[in-house]
């Protein structure tokens, strides 16, 4: 039979790595969806073209690394705001924690 565990509090370090892995992944994975809907989204000129019209566009105009266009700066971005968001979290947990017991 498994035993469970009661885990009390979040480490601030803990969040902000599990925050900066979680982010930096998410961000990574998404970034071609994000490349197709920000371009889709700008669109300058008369009516906005159909979605498969505006993959097209950026696959025409850089191949399969136009959908990668700004991974690293989107990567890092994401990165650091769910390490600070997530160590904010658990720094604001143990604080609580200490202030309760």
């Amino acid at each position: 039979m498994a035993e469970s565990v009661l885990i009390t509090s979040v480490y601030a370090i803990d969040g902000a790595l599990a925050g900066s892995a979680a982010g930096a992944t998410a961000a990574f994975i998404t970034t071609p969806l994000d490349v197709i809907r920000t371009r889709h989204v700008l669109f300058e000129g008369g009516m906005r073209p159909a979605l498969s019209d505006t993959i097209h566009s950026i696959h025409k105009a850089g191949g399969m690394a136009g959908f990668w266009r700004g991974v690293m700066p989107r990567t890092v971005y994401m990165g650091l705001g769910g390490a600070l968001y997530l160590g904010t979290y658990g720094y604001c947990s143990q604080m609580m924690m200490r202030y309760l017991s």
